[in-house]
């Protein structure tokens, strides 16, 4: 025969209510799902396309060199591609045609 064991009783089911904290968990387990199946997309966003961009637009301030330091010029550089570089024009030109 059988032994029989008695079954554990949370104080939580006697009254059929449950405490704040699993009230809680219930409510936030649902509304993390979708971040957590955005995360992968998120991190490459990040890594592969902002970081990248916002890298770039810094180096455009600055006047920069692989065996040296990025030097800050400012919009030097933008003025000087619209008003001194005679090619700019054309590769524009050939850019958007």
């Amino acid at each position: 025969m059988m032994a029989r064991q008695d079954a554990i009783v949370r104080p939580d089911t006697l009254t059929g209510q449950r405490s704040a904290r699993s009230a809680t968990a219930a409510r936030l387990i649902p509304s993390l799902a979708p971040w957590l199946f955005l995360t992968p997309w998120l991190i490459g966003l990040l890594a592969i396309t902002l970081g990248p961009m916002l890298a770039s637009l810094y180096l455009s301030f600055t006047d920069y060199s692989l065996l040296g330091d990025a030097t800050w010029v400012g919009l030097d550089n933008y003025v000087r591609v619209f008003t001194e570089d005679p090619k700019f024009m054309s590769a524009l030109a050939v850019t958007l045609h």
